[in-house]
């Protein structure tokens, strides 16, 4: 009698074994595309002519003695960006670090050599997460210290829209 117990017991508990549940989960969070880049304004010196190359990410810009170029690129690498715009290491150079309209702004100056001489660079980054959006001025050094004022106010006149 004992082992029938037992045996109907042993039956009776493996019949109760819980199954196995599983549960399905649904990617609630769909795939977000990157928003369109915005537009890079800027007032031009009236010494600027009209856009000389346009492409999908930029323009350039031909002035008496020095040039305007405008880009945007991906972000995520500010270092990558700085690279492909200034041709140093962001280490290599001092940037310095604003705020505007919800973006973080980085300024540098550089200089560099081309066939004709030396060169002064002067740049500004706007990183609004999504895209660096980049203005950069160039002329021959011996004309960058005349330029100065004409320099800042091109680059304080940065806007995005």
């Amino acid at each position: 009698m004992k082992i029938i117990c037992c045996v109907l017991v042993m039956l009776l508990l493996t019949g109760c074994a819980g199954q196995q549940v599983f549960e399905q989960l649904e990617d609630v969070y769909a795939s977000q595309a990157a928003p369109e880049p915005k537009k890079i304004g800027l007032s031009l010196p009236k010494d600027a002519s009209s856009q000389v190359l346009a492409g999908s990410n930029g323009v350039l810009y031909f002035c008496e003695g020095y040039e305007i170029s405008t880009e945007t690129m991906a972000a995520g690498n500010l270092g990558q960006t700085i690279l492909s715009l200034t041709g140093f290491q962001r280490d290599d150079l001092t940037l310095m670090e604003t705020k505007q309209d919800g973006a973080v702004r980085y300024e540098c100056v550089w200089s560099s050599v081309n066939g004709e001489g030396q060169q002064v660079n002067r740049a500004v980054i706007l990183d609004d997460g999504n895209y660096h959006y980049c203005v950069w001025v160039c002329a021959d050094a011996q004309d960058a210290g005349a330029l100065r004022d004409t320099w800042q106010a091109l680059l304080s006149s940065i806007v995005l829209s």
